[in-house]
């Protein structure tokens, strides 16, 4: 049977940045080839992904199952009607053993394989970190849609669902931080965020100071904002209320996370702390984000040579330590003007 040429299906391992960019990417294919649909098969934040690709009816997401259970799962996804399997994940040791033979079945059983890395697959590129996350898939297009693929360039794009909170500012009045990555080192101290965000509301108490996060990352927050007026913490919100807040603040402060993604997708005014490990990730795609780091004591084309350091028993990247605080306050000057 002859793959069905626009039916495609994925595997995401979990970051929300990740999966973010591979939405992206299947805008880019559902506005070349408008009858695309897309299968995700994740183990990991299921329900986040579906409420960020709430706005496509032509995506599913399935939760895979752990244990021998994942063995039936895997094999009716590669009885189904042949489609195209993507492997959109940036793996850089290379795939488990029991995807690998997922990927095998699949070839095996008359779907087209197209993706990174994997000799298993029909077409197989390098992951090249000299490109960002989103230009690395674009150059899987041309072997996906033929010509119809080629020259993809204008910045990514994601219909997001927005919900506004309860309790919320009127958009504009409020500047939104997310300081904190799922399991990432972070990125300043928060004595160093307290003393910015101080003096951030001495200079513009017009805005209020609201700082986003999971429940595990309230009390770090709270920290930070300790005696600073106009400030709240929010780690109560949905994906689509958490995106409301992002699409509606005057200006948006983050560093790597899947949240500064969100930020990027809509083209927010931004200014994002970032580092040298990853080069791929950064939301430099966004005209509005002004992008910060600082490579004296690392090699931004060499993720390796990313000098870590450790204060207060958490570690940080020098390319991120070593950013004055004067610079970080002119860029969100800059910004707010």
């Amino acid at each position: 049977m002859q793959p069905s040429p626009n039916k495609f299906v994925t595997v995401l391992f979990g970051p929300l940045g990740d999966a973010l960019m591979a939405l992206a990417f299947f805008d880019d294919l559902h506005r070349l080839a408008p009858d695309s649909t897309l299968l995700i098969l994740t183990r990991h934040g299921a329900k986040n992904i579906r409420q960020l690709a709430r706005e496509y009816s032509q995506i599913e997401v399935r939760e895979i199952p752990r244990g021998i259970a994942a063995l039936p799962f895997f094999w009716r996804v590669v009885m189904q009607r042949s489609t195209t399997l993507l492997t959109l994940g940036l793996v850089s040791v290379g795939y488990s053993l029991p995807l690998r033979l997922f990927f095998l079945g699949m070839r095996l059983t008359g779907h087209r394989t197209i993706g990174f890395h994997d000799s298993f697959l029909h077409v197989h590129l390098n992951f090249d970190i000299k490109y960002l996350m989103i230009e690395n898939l674009r150059r899987l297009l041309p072997y996906i849609l033929g010509k119809a693929g080629e020259g993809m360039q204008p910045p990514p794009r994601l219909n997001l669902p927005q919900e506004k909170p309860t309790n919320t500012p009127e958009p504009k009045k409020y500047i939104l931080a997310h300081l904190f990555g799922a399991s990432i080192p972070h990125a300043l101290p928060p004595e160093r965020w307290h003393e910015l965000f101080l003096q951030l509301s001495t200079a513009h108490p017009e805005f209020i100071i609201i700082l986003t996060g999971v429940p595990a990352q309230r009390k770090i927050a709270e920290e930070i904002i300790a005696g600073l007026p106009n400030a709240q913490v929010r780690t109560d919100l949905s994906m689509p209320q958490l995106t409301w807040l992002v699409a509606n603040a005057a200006l948006y402060i983050g560093i790597d996370t899947g949240v500064t993604h969100i930020a990027g997708l809509l083209q927010q005014k931004s200014v994002v702390v970032r580092h040298c490990s990853d080069p791929t990730w950064t939301p430099s795609y966004n005209p509005n984000a002004r992008v910060l780091y600082n490579p004296e004591h690392c090699t931004p084309n060499d993720p390796a040579a990313c000098v870590m350091v450790e204060i207060g028993g958490r570690h940080y990247r020098r390319c991120a330590l070593d950013i004055p605080d004067e610079e970080l306050l002119k860029a969100v000057e800059q910004a707010l003007k």
